[in-house]
């Protein structure tokens, strides 16, 4: 009886160690934990306020911020450096700019919207990120632009060109993805003649999800699937 007992123990310790390495491995592969406790929608106005309505038990002060996008085409280039044709026509890709007014950025700074990566170190591929605390030049008299490490100094919009400070590496949410940055002054912002789209935040009324967790992400994500234009990201409020 005690062998039969022993050995059910030995069991159990082994099935407990195997489930500690399995967990120990997950969480090895997955990184430390990211988490989120806003939903962060962009895109137009109609979707956004749809999006907030089926949030609206959930979330508590949303927070909105206008912006324009401003697409870029950049033509692309095959091995050879030549231009890449598809069923005969040249193939594009759009680089996409977000143009906030220098309020807007100002306040977006505040609630914690821009982060960047912890460790400082912008080609590393870290995942570990932090919110964004300051944007050099904010307060002065220049453009901004914030996107990936290559310096670009101006940006042209419709024939115009648009001259740029480069402040660094920075993104809205968690992810970063293929839009960069711009801020402008009130004049630059209203010559752009695009329509104004939305940023929208919605925090949790409470409890917070995990990034790494795919049950966490699939439910905003299935919830939110009735909106296919909408871009989604996460964010994180301290």
């Amino acid at each position: 009886m005690k062998k039969a007992i022993k050995i059910g123990l030995a069991i159990v310790v082994v099935a407990l160690l195997v489930v500690a390495a399995q967990q120990g491995l997950k969480y090895y592969l997955k990184g430390p934990a990211r988490y989120f406790n806003a939903i962060i929608v962009t895109g137009e106005d109609a979707d956004v306020q749809a999006a907030k309505e089926l949030y609206k038990d959930q979330s508590a002060n949303v927070t909105e911020y206008p912006f324009k996008a401003v697409n870029n085409p950049i033509a692309m280039l095959d091995e050879n450096g030549e231009q890449m044709v598809r069923d005969g026509e040249p193939v594009f890709i759009d680089d996409i700019y977000l143009i906030l007014f220098k309020s807007t950025a100002k306040e977006m700074l505040n609630d914690q919207m821009f982060r960047i990566r912890k460790d400082g170190d912008e080609m590393t591929g870290s995942i570990a990120t932090i919110p964004m605390t300051q944007i050099e030049g904010l307060d002065g008299a220049q453009n901004i632009y914030l996107g990936s490490p290559e310096l670009m100094t101006s940006l042209n919009v419709d024939g115009t060109d648009i001259a740029l400070q480069h402040a660094g590496y920075a993104w809205i949410g968690y992810y970063p993805d293929k839009s960069a940055v711009v801020i402008v002054d009130d004049a630059t912002y209203d010559a752009i003649q695009r329509d104004e789209q939305t940023i929208c935040r919605m925090p949790f009324a409470k409890g917070r999800m995990d990034l790494r967790n795919t049950e966490d992400t699939n439910a905003i994500k299935n919830k939110l699937s009735g909106f296919p234009e909408l871009d989604i990201d996460y964010g994180y409020i301290d």
